[in-house]
Protein backbone atom coordinates (compact mmCIF):
# COMPACT_ATOMS: atom_id res chain seq x y z
CA UNK A 1 0.00 0.00 0.00
CA UNK A 2 1.57 3.20 -1.30
CA UNK A 3 1.84 6.48 1.63
CA UNK A 4 1.74 9.69 0.79
CA UNK A 5 2.54 12.52 2.23
CA UNK A 6 1.04 16.26 2.65
CA UNK A 7 2.04 19.23 3.92
CA UNK A 8 -0.07 21.91 4.16
CA UNK A 9 0.61 25.69 5.37
CA UNK A 10 -1.80 25.70 8.19
CA UNK A 11 -5.29 24.25 9.77
CA UNK A 12 -7.52 26.83 8.36
CA UNK A 13 -9.74 25.79 5.60
CA UNK A 14 -8.24 28.40 2.61
CA UNK A 15 -4.44 26.37 3.92
CA UNK A 16 -5.85 22.87 3.67
CA UNK A 17 -8.90 22.38 0.92
CA UNK A 18 -6.99 23.43 -1.96
CA UNK A 19 -4.05 21.66 -1.82
CA UNK A 20 -6.23 18.48 -0.60
CA UNK A 21 -8.50 19.48 -3.80
CA UNK A 22 -5.44 19.55 -5.79
CA UNK A 23 -4.05 16.48 -4.19
CA UNK A 24 -7.34 14.53 -5.24
CA UNK A 25 -7.22 15.85 -8.67
CA UNK A 26 -3.58 14.47 -9.25
CA UNK A 27 -4.83 11.42 -8.43
CA UNK A 28 -7.34 11.54 -10.67
CA UNK A 29 -9.99 10.09 -8.04
CA UNK A 30 -13.72 11.79 -7.93
CA UNK A 31 -14.59 13.07 -4.80
CA UNK A 32 -16.69 9.74 -3.58
CA UNK A 33 -14.50 7.27 -4.78
CA UNK A 34 -12.04 7.64 -1.87
CA UNK A 35 -12.98 4.14 0.23
CA UNK A 36 -9.17 3.29 -0.05
CA UNK A 37 -8.12 6.20 1.77
CA UNK A 38 -6.93 6.06 5.44
CA UNK A 39 -5.05 9.53 6.78
CA UNK A 40 -2.92 9.76 9.53
CA UNK A 41 -2.95 13.55 10.73
CA UNK A 42 -0.95 15.56 12.88
CA UNK A 43 -2.44 17.64 15.19
CA UNK A 44 -5.32 16.80 13.37
CA UNK A 45 -9.04 18.52 15.26
CA UNK A 46 -8.71 21.19 12.95
CA UNK A 47 -7.67 19.37 9.59
CA UNK A 48 -10.19 16.39 10.40
CA UNK A 49 -13.37 19.05 9.78
CA UNK A 50 -10.94 19.92 6.38
CA UNK A 51 -10.68 16.31 5.14
CA UNK A 52 -13.94 15.07 5.79
CA UNK A 53 -15.13 18.18 3.11
CA UNK A 54 -12.76 16.96 0.69
CA UNK A 55 -12.60 12.87 1.02
CA UNK A 56 -15.90 12.20 3.46
CA UNK A 57 -15.35 8.30 2.74
CA UNK A 58 -12.16 8.39 4.07
CA UNK A 59 -10.71 6.54 7.20
CA UNK A 60 -9.35 9.38 9.06
CA UNK A 61 -6.63 9.01 12.17
CA UNK A 62 -4.13 10.81 14.59
CA UNK A 63 -0.91 9.99 15.34
CA UNK A 64 -0.24 7.69 18.61
CA UNK A 65 3.21 9.53 19.12
CA UNK A 66 1.26 13.10 19.38
CA UNK A 67 -1.48 11.25 21.36
CA UNK A 68 0.82 9.78 23.49
CA UNK A 69 3.01 13.15 24.22
CA UNK A 70 -0.81 14.59 24.82
CA UNK A 71 -1.46 12.49 27.84
CA UNK A 72 2.13 12.83 28.80
CA UNK A 73 1.86 16.71 29.12
CA UNK A 74 -1.45 16.12 31.36
CA UNK A 75 0.62 13.98 33.80
CA UNK A 76 3.38 16.77 33.64
CA UNK A 77 1.04 19.28 34.70
CA UNK A 78 -0.53 17.04 37.35
CA UNK A 79 3.56 17.24 38.85
CA UNK A 80 3.30 13.33 38.35
CA UNK A 81 6.52 13.72 35.33
CA UNK A 82 9.25 13.26 38.33
CA UNK A 83 8.25 9.67 39.35
CA UNK A 84 7.05 8.69 36.15
CA UNK A 85 11.25 9.57 35.33
CA UNK A 86 11.54 6.54 38.18
CA UNK A 87 11.79 3.15 36.11
CA UNK A 88 9.31 0.84 37.23
CA UNK A 89 7.63 3.15 39.18
CA UNK A 90 3.86 2.88 39.88
CA UNK A 91 3.19 5.77 37.79
CA UNK A 92 5.29 4.90 34.80
CA UNK A 93 3.98 1.26 34.84
CA UNK A 94 0.21 3.00 34.68
CA UNK A 95 0.72 5.58 32.64
CA UNK A 96 2.28 2.92 29.81
CA UNK A 97 -1.27 0.21 30.47
CA UNK A 98 -3.33 3.50 30.10
CA UNK A 99 -1.27 4.71 26.33
CA UNK A 100 -1.42 0.88 25.36
CA UNK A 101 -5.43 0.89 25.30
CA UNK A 102 -4.34 2.53 22.14
CA UNK A 103 -4.19 -0.70 20.77
CA UNK A 104 -6.67 -2.62 21.76
CA UNK A 105 -9.89 -3.38 19.43
CA UNK A 106 -12.14 0.29 18.94
CA UNK A 107 -15.15 -1.89 20.45
CA UNK A 108 -13.39 -2.52 23.55
CA UNK A 109 -12.13 0.84 24.41
CA UNK A 110 -14.61 1.33 27.55
CA UNK A 111 -14.27 -2.19 28.76
CA UNK A 112 -10.91 -2.21 28.73
CA UNK A 113 -10.54 1.29 30.52
CA UNK A 114 -12.48 0.02 33.50
CA UNK A 115 -10.01 -2.99 34.28
CA UNK A 116 -6.68 -1.04 35.28
CA UNK A 117 -8.67 2.03 36.73
CA UNK A 118 -9.72 1.15 40.15
CA UNK A 119 -5.78 -0.33 40.80
CA UNK A 120 -4.58 3.40 39.19
CA UNK A 121 -2.71 5.64 42.01
CA UNK A 122 -4.67 7.91 43.50
CA UNK A 123 -1.83 10.44 42.72
CA UNK A 124 -3.45 10.24 39.42
CA UNK A 125 -7.21 10.51 39.94
CA UNK A 126 -6.76 14.05 38.36
CA UNK A 127 -4.85 12.46 34.97
CA UNK A 128 -7.90 9.55 34.89
CA UNK A 129 -10.41 12.05 35.04
CA UNK A 130 -9.20 13.62 32.22
CA UNK A 131 -8.45 11.22 30.39
CA UNK A 132 -12.18 9.69 30.67
CA UNK A 133 -13.32 12.54 29.56
CA UNK A 134 -11.08 13.50 26.57
CA UNK A 135 -10.58 10.17 25.34
CA UNK A 136 -12.89 7.50 26.64
CA UNK A 137 -15.95 8.85 27.65
CA UNK A 138 -18.75 8.59 29.90
CA UNK A 139 -22.11 6.76 30.50
CA UNK A 140 -23.73 10.22 30.37
CA UNK A 141 -20.81 12.33 27.76
CA UNK A 142 -18.76 11.09 24.81
CA UNK A 143 -15.40 12.16 24.74
CA UNK A 144 -13.34 14.98 22.89
CA UNK A 145 -12.35 12.80 20.32
CA UNK A 146 -13.74 10.11 18.99
CA UNK A 147 -12.28 6.29 19.44
CA UNK A 148 -12.13 5.68 15.69
CA UNK A 149 -9.35 9.13 15.66
CA UNK A 150 -6.77 7.57 18.13
CA UNK A 151 -7.36 3.81 17.91
CA UNK A 152 -4.74 2.23 16.02
CA UNK A 153 -5.83 -1.46 16.57
CA UNK A 154 -6.98 -2.16 13.44
CA UNK A 155 -4.28 -0.10 11.43
CA UNK A 156 -1.75 -2.06 13.32
CA UNK A 157 -3.07 -5.11 11.64
CA UNK A 158 -2.96 -3.69 8.28
CA UNK A 159 0.23 -3.35 9.03
CA UNK A 160 0.18 0.65 8.31
CA UNK A 161 1.92 3.26 10.36
CA UNK A 162 0.20 4.94 13.42
CA UNK A 163 2.25 7.87 13.54
CA UNK A 164 3.50 10.79 11.20
CA UNK A 165 6.83 9.80 11.79
CA UNK A 166 7.87 9.39 8.56
CA UNK A 167 6.83 12.77 7.71
CA UNK A 168 8.85 14.60 10.55
CA UNK A 169 11.78 12.31 9.71
CA UNK A 170 11.62 14.25 6.87
CA UNK A 171 10.54 17.71 7.56
CA UNK A 172 14.07 17.17 9.96
CA UNK A 173 16.09 16.34 7.01
CA UNK A 174 15.07 19.09 4.82
CA UNK A 175 15.63 21.15 7.98
CA UNK A 176 18.79 19.99 8.10
CA UNK A 177 19.72 20.79 4.72
CA UNK A 178 18.46 24.70 5.11
CA UNK A 179 20.43 25.00 8.21
CA UNK A 180 18.79 28.35 9.19
CA UNK A 181 15.45 28.88 10.29
CA UNK A 182 14.82 31.68 7.75
CA UNK A 183 16.63 30.65 3.83
CA UNK A 184 16.72 33.59 1.14
CA UNK A 185 14.02 32.12 -1.20
CA UNK A 186 17.40 31.22 -3.37
CA UNK A 187 18.92 29.12 -0.77
CA UNK A 188 15.00 27.44 -0.55
CA UNK A 189 14.97 26.54 -4.08
CA UNK A 190 18.34 25.01 -4.53
CA UNK A 191 17.26 23.02 -1.65
CA UNK A 192 14.49 21.91 -2.84
CA UNK A 193 15.98 21.12 -6.19
CA UNK A 194 18.34 18.86 -4.29
CA UNK A 195 15.67 17.12 -2.45
CA UNK A 196 13.84 16.16 -6.02
CA UNK A 197 17.02 15.01 -7.03
CA UNK A 198 17.62 13.39 -4.24
CA UNK A 199 14.26 11.41 -4.80
CA UNK A 200 14.61 10.67 -8.05
CA UNK A 201 17.99 8.46 -7.17
CA UNK A 202 15.76 6.92 -4.81
CA UNK A 203 13.38 5.91 -7.21
CA UNK A 204 15.41 4.62 -9.54
CA UNK A 205 17.09 2.30 -7.19
CA UNK A 206 13.59 1.10 -6.76
CA UNK A 207 13.02 0.43 -10.12
CA UNK A 208 16.38 -1.38 -10.30
CA UNK A 209 14.94 -3.61 -7.65
CA UNK A 210 17.97 -2.47 -5.52
CA UNK A 211 16.90 -3.06 -1.88
CA UNK A 212 16.34 -0.03 0.51
CA UNK A 213 18.69 0.88 3.16
CA UNK A 214 17.64 -1.56 6.36
CA UNK A 215 15.55 -0.37 8.93
CA UNK A 216 16.82 -0.14 12.51
CA UNK A 217 16.83 -3.45 14.35
CA UNK A 218 15.11 -2.72 17.12
CA UNK A 219 12.32 -0.99 15.38
CA UNK A 220 11.72 -4.11 12.81
CA UNK A 221 11.46 -6.49 16.69
CA UNK A 222 9.40 -4.06 17.92
CA UNK A 223 6.61 -4.02 15.19
CA UNK A 224 6.75 -7.73 14.79
CA UNK A 225 5.86 -8.02 18.72
CA UNK A 226 3.45 -5.38 18.17
CA UNK A 227 1.86 -7.25 15.75
CA UNK A 228 2.13 -10.43 17.12
CA UNK A 229 0.17 -8.98 20.83
CA UNK A 230 -2.62 -7.57 18.70
CA UNK A 231 -3.37 -10.24 16.96
CA UNK A 232 -3.78 -12.65 19.70
CA UNK A 233 -5.41 -10.04 21.44
CA UNK A 234 -8.33 -12.40 21.68
CA UNK A 235 -6.62 -15.16 23.84
CA UNK A 236 -6.50 -12.53 27.22
CA UNK A 237 -8.81 -9.92 26.20
CA UNK A 238 -10.61 -10.78 29.83
CA UNK A 239 -7.84 -9.65 31.86
CA UNK A 240 -5.57 -6.68 32.07
CA UNK A 241 -3.20 -8.82 30.12
CA UNK A 242 -3.90 -6.89 27.05
CA UNK A 243 -2.76 -3.58 28.80
CA UNK A 244 0.72 -4.77 30.17
CA UNK A 245 1.79 -6.81 27.39
CA UNK A 246 0.94 -3.43 25.00
CA UNK A 247 3.14 -2.21 27.74
CA UNK A 248 5.99 -1.10 24.93
CA UNK A 249 8.36 1.30 25.83
CA UNK A 250 7.95 2.96 22.28
CA UNK A 251 7.14 6.34 22.97
CA UNK A 252 8.10 8.44 26.16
Amino acid sequence: MAVNLVFVPGRKKGHVNPVLNGFRYCLGKTKNDTSYWRCCLHKSHGCKARMAEVWPSSTRRGCYFHHKMSLFKHLKRDDLAEEYAIPDSEIRLSFKMIGAIAFVPEYDVPRVWRLPKPLLPADMVPFTNYYESTWVGTSATDPLFSHDMWNFHDSTLMLLPHSTNIAEGWHHGFNSMLSCSNPTIWKFLDCLKAEQDLTDLKMTKRMMRERPEPRAPKWVRYEEQLQRIVESYDDYSNTLTPCRKYNLDFVI
